[in-house]
């Protein structure tokens, strides 16, 4: 059975601005309207797991995808599978 998604409007203040983000980058909120639901677990995520992995220095923020004209993809795409459609041509 899926998790509820909870709606933007009913979303606690503290996530609005990461449900923003989300839509702005990648079209969609789903992890953050599913997680408004422990809404300390995305805090924990987002600026602890996340922030110090990716922002932290760890992993480089983007990396270049060979073959596809060198456009750059966000490493958590990498992490998500997306790297062929993030690079795909259009047409």
């Amino acid at each position: 059975m899926p998790i509820s998604r909870v709606p933007f409007d009913r979303l606690p203040a503290e996530l609005k601005p990461a449900w923003e983000d989300s839509m702005d980058r990648a079209g969609e909120a789903e992890f953050i309207e599913v997680g408004a639901h422990a809404p300390e677990l995305i805090s924990w995520y987002l600026e602890e797991f996340y922030g110090r992995l990716f922002y932290g220095g760890r992993v480089a923020v983007q990396l270049p995808v060979a073959g596809l004209e060198s456009k750059p993809v966000r490493a958590k795409e990498v992490g998500q599978g997306r790297v062929e459609q993030a690079g795909r041509r259009a047409g």
